[in-house]
């Protein structure tokens, strides 16, 4: 899976953040920017779903000194929009129940 977001401005425009794993070998989601609201998920399928559910992610392009929050409007996974990625998601589990 690859979920993926540009920078959009500064120093940093144009390059290509991730998620941030980070040194407890967890991704962060969140509600907002403080700490309190952080959600730590174990896998890029649990980032997905979190984004899929309006939360954003800490992310980070190689050359940026720290992780930031990310909303996502501006993330694609496997090269789709959000929302579109989540829509796909949905057939797919809907198509394999029946």
């Amino acid at each position: 899976m690859r979920i993926e977001s540009r920078v959009a401005s500064g120093d940093h425009k144009g390059d290509v953040q991730i998620p941030h794993k980070g040194k407890d070998g967890f991704y962060v989601v969140s509600v907002s920017k403080f700490e309190e609201d952080y959600i730590r998920v174990p896998d890029l399928e649990s980032v997905a779903n979190a984004l899929a559910a309006g939360l954003r992610v800490r992310m980070k392009a190689e050359a940026q000194p720290v992780a930031g929050l990310v909303s996502p409007e501006s993330i694609t996974i496997n090269g789709l929009s959000v929302i579109a990625w989540a829509k796909a998601n949905r057939n797919k589990k809907e198509g394999s129940s029946s």
